[in-house]
Order: C-alpha cells, then structure tokens, then sequence
C-alpha cells in the first residue's frame, strides 16, 4: 500500500512541476505579446515628444501662430514613419476669433495651400488645407475650462 502512496506523490509532483512550466511558458508568451502589442501601437500613434512648457515644437512653423507674442499651452510633434511628421501647438488668443480665422484663411491662400474644408459658428470655427508638402488643420473656439479663445494648429509633413 505504501508503494502505492509514493507512486501518486510521485505522479501529483510532476503534474505540479508540468502545470508550473506551463504557466512560466504562458507568462512568457503574454509578454512577448505585450511587446509585440506595444510596437505595433507605436507604429500606428507614433512616436510623441512635448515641448518645453510655453514653448513651440521644434519643426513647427512659427508662421502659423497668428499672434505676436503667443501665450503657447502645449506643443508636441508626433513621428509616425521617417517621412509623415505631425506638429502640433495650442495657443491662447488675443484677438477675436473671426479675426484670426480671416488671417488663417489669407495665409493659407497666398502660400498656396488648397482649403479642403472650413467652417464658423459661433461656438468654434475650423479650417483644413492642404499642400504637396503639408496638410493643415486650424480650431479656433473657447477653452471651456479658463473661458479664453484658444486656436489648436496641427501642420503634418508629408
């Protein structure tokens, strides 16, 4: 009978030996997968770096902020693959959004971008242009956190 009590240890500790390899072998599966899952969001998102507080972007066309001396809140660019860059900068306005939407309109006019679609209303106003070299989306509306008019600009180099 003893013997028949070693053999069933004996069984039971390779079965827990077998289900722990399993589970390191699982684990080390789900990582690689995380890993795998990581990169392939990364490719898709791109690969996002701010700038300093206050300050645009470098690569970021400072003639597309329509205010002399901007009040930046945040400035980023996004790298999705070595040829497609996204510059982005939100900045606090000064002058009245109708005002500023006209200016976006005449310099994107007289640099010869295409506009593909723009709108105002009162609550937000939007432009997209594009260009062989670039695309262009401008929001201007009001920061409903600090009550202020605020343009966000996206420039995307192609």
């Amino acid at each position: 009978m003893e013997g028949k009590y070693k053999y069933i240890a004996i069984v039971l500790l390779a079965l827990a030996i077998i289900a722990g390899a399993l589970a390191l072998s699982k684990s080390k599966r789900e990582q690689t997968q995380q890993k795998n899952v990581d990169k392939a969001v990364e490719q898709i998102n791109g690969t996002k770096k701010d700038a300093p507080k206050g300050e645009l972007i470098s690569g970021f066309p400072s003639d597309l902020v329509m205010e002399n001396s901007p009040s930046i809140q945040s400035s980023y660019s996004v790298q999705y693959d070595a040829n497609t860059k996204q510059y982005t900068a939100t900045y606090e306005l000064t002058k009245p959004i109708p005002e500023v939407y006209n200016s976006y309109l005449d310099y994107l006019g007289k640099n010869k971008y295409r506009i593909v679609n723009k709108n105002s209303t009162a609550a937000v106003s939007n432009i997209y242009a594009t260009s062989d070299l670039a695309d262009i989306n401008v929001v201007l509306s009001k920061d409903l956190s600090t009550g202020k008019n605020i343009a966000v600009v996206t420039y995307l180099k192609k």
